[in-house]
Formats: structure tokens, sequence, C-alpha cells
């Protein structure tokens, strides 16, 4: 059994799910995990499985229904996932190679974070908000895979509509300084002892969570 919370420097696996199928997996480390926050860190040199079509080009979920896994390794900085749980959506952190400062931070619109037995999962919404470093700038993105998705009836509209308030929501929490958009994350760093995690033999278990 798992226990209720993974500890500070834990390796664990972190994966999207669409309809019970995996569209990536990634071994990331435990920085926090409390009853109101999750932080995980995916480091430099991470190698992580990525859903491809047959010619190689990373799939797009759910709009491509077919594909495998390739391998592929995380370049640049690290990135600091921070998820509370609840929350449609997260937010990454991402930073500069040699991870010295933050660059921007990425807001992925997702379900709720689901505890499993080697990690979390969690089914993106394929909308995503990205907002500078120092909040003076932001942008959508994949607004039309959005649009695609609910034309194509993988998503109705009523799922549509939500998943563009919450986006909303978060960008007003932005404007307003809330947490976890704060200097507390902006001037964390990793610890230099974590060792970069591997995917265990396991990360492609059924998806039932705990």
């Amino acid at each position: 059994m798992l226990t209720p919370y993974w500890r500070s420097g834990d390796a664990v696996v972190m994966r999207d799910i669409w309809n019970g199928k995996i569209s990536n997996a990634r071994p990331v480390t435990v920085v926090r995990d409390s009853a109101d926050l999750i932080a995980l860190w995916t480091a430099p040199g991470t190698r992580w499985k990525v859903a491809t079509k047959p010619d190689g080009r990373t799939a797009r979920i759910p709009l491509d229904t077919h594909w495998d896994y390739r391998e592929r390794v995380w370049t640049g900085g690290g990135v600091l996932h921070l998820m509370m749980p609840g929350a449609a959506h997260a937010t990454w952190a991402l930073w500069s190679e040699g991870n010295t400062r933050l660059i921007e931070w990425y807001v992925n619109l997702q379900e709720p974070v689901r505890r499993t037995r080697i990690g979390f999962d969690y089914t993106d919404h394929l909308l995503d908000l990205v907002i500078s470093a120092d909040f003076q700038k932001w942008h959508w993105k994949d607004q039309g895979e959005l649009r695609e998705a609910c034309a194509r009836g993988l998503l109705p509209l009523s799922k549509t509509q939500a998943i563009q308030e919450e986006g909303e929501r978060v960008l007003a929490s932005v404007m307003a300084g809330r947490p976890p958009f704060s200097t507390t994350w902006s001037d964390w760093s990793p610890d230099p002892t974590w060792p970069v995690p591997e995917l265990p033999a396991n990360w492609d278990e059924a998806t039932d969570s705990v």
C-alpha cells in the first residue's frame, strides 16, 4: 500500500492519460507532497516516454488516435510542476539551462491530478497559458487544438467552455499575484544531490488511482 504522501527526494512517475491510455510518462523527483500542494521536478537529462505517430512525430492527443512510444530526453533547463489537489490545472515553472533562473510560467489546463501506486496521473485539456517570468506578458497556446477536439466530438462544448473558464480564473490569479505565482517558487532551486530518476519497469501499469 502507498503511504499517504511521498517524501521529498522520492522518485515517482507522472503520466498524462487519455481514455485509459498513457499519452506520456516521465520520471520526476518529489519536491513536496502535502494536502495543499504537490510539487514535482523534471531534471535536465530526464529520459521519458512520449506518444508518437508511425512517422516518428509526436502525437497530438486526443486528435491522433493511434500511437506508440519513443524515448525522448529532456534538454535545457528543468521544470518544476506545481499542482493543487482538486484544481483543474497545473503550473509549470520552466528554468533556464543550468537552472539558474526562472524563464517562464506555463499553465497546463488538465483534470485534477490523481494519485497512483507509482506517482501521479492527470488528463491534459489541450489549452495552455504561457506567462513571462515577470508577469508582464502572456498568451494562450493550442486554442486551435481545443476547438478542433470540440468540433470532432472528442470534447463536448460544455467541457470546452469549462476549460476556457478555468484558464480565465488562473489568469486572474496571476494578475492578483496569488500562489504559486510568487517569489517563493521563483527563487527555488533543486537539491544538487538529487539524481536524475529513471522510469521504472512498471511505468505503463494499469492506470487505476489509489
